[in-house]
């Protein structure tokens, strides 16, 4: 009879820490409060292996996010930069090299690089604080060579025309600046 209510005892035993645990786990589970707060000058995402592949961090410049391969190298930057805090978007090669950035500039006009191997200007796009729209073609370098849409050609540089009004246009350079075909 003893050893009977001891087996009787023992699987009842058992049987209540079963269901005193299921009911820790199941408490256990339960999301944390959405109050709470992390605040620290930089985060780092890391994969299966230890190597970063994002952070969040504040620079001298301002916050900025950076996106990193599976080898460290890093591929994209979203950051505020400057004391006004103006966005830049810049993609990267895979030696980190800016191949294109987007960016809005201090004075509020929308802009567009798409850049060389070696990281010079080949492509710009523009929208003026007047709306007005213009794309300029880079040699490799680095000098304007063709400006297609609504420019002023006293903002051109070395050209030697003064004009006060933004005109729709397409204008051809040489290498000196100096320019070789346009219409109108």
């Amino acid at each position: 009879m003893l050893v009977l209510l001891a087996i009787i005892a023992g699987v009842g035993g058992g049987l209540l820490t079963n269901l005193f645990d299921e009911h820790a786990l199941l408490f256990a589970e339960q999301p944390a409060e959405a109050h709470h707060v992390l605040v620290s000058q930089e985060f780092r995402l890391v994969d299966k292996q230890g190597v970063v592949r994002a952070t969040l961090a504040m620079s001298a410049e301002g916050p900025g996010l950076v996106l990193y391969d599976s080898s460290g190298r890093p591929h994209a930057l979203f950051t505020l930069t400057g004391q006004q805090e103006t966005p830049v978007l810049s993609l990267m090669d895979g030696q980190g090299k800016h191949r294109a950035t987007m960016a809005i500039k201090t004075n509020g006009e929308p802009y567009l690089s798409l850049r060389d191997n070696r990281g010079r200007n080949r492509i710009a796009l523009l929208v003026d604080h007047a709306g007005e729209a213009a794309m300029t073609i880079y040699d490799g370098s680095g000098r304007e060579r063709a400006i297609l849409g609504n420019t002023d050609l006293t903002r051109i540089r070395r050209t030697g025309f003064i004009e006060q009004k933004a005109l729709p246009a397409l204008i051809l350079l040489d290498k000196s600046g100096q320019v070789l075909w346009r219409a109108p």
